[in-house]
């Protein structure tokens, strides 16, 4: 988080004093910047794989693929459920 605050404060300088820079920022970033609301489609310019994956699940019937509200994972052969909200495991 250092990192990000540093080269934040950087960018925000050489703007500030006028300076021209050679980058790009995604369009999610200028939306946040300019106090927009992002959408689902912010995300293809970020991981188009994710934006496709997450408009097909929107646009197909996902019951047969047992998605929830929760994760399911292994420590020491241990497995365990983790709900991401109350009763996730269920929804």
């Amino acid at each position: 988080m250092r990192y990000f605050k540093f080269v934040g404060r950087i960018i925000g300088k050489a703007l500030h004093d006028g300076y021209m820079l050679d980058c790009f920022f995604t369009r999610s970033f200028y939306k946040h910047i300019l106090g927009q609301p992002l959408t689902l489609y912010d995300f293809e310019d970020i991981d188009p794989e994710y934006f496709k994956n997450l408009k097909w699940i929107l646009e197909n019937d996902i019951s047969s693929l047992e998605l929830t509200f929760s994760y399911e994972h292994e420590e020491f052969g241990k497995h365990e459920v983790v709900d991401l909200i109350e009763n996730g495991r269920n929804i």
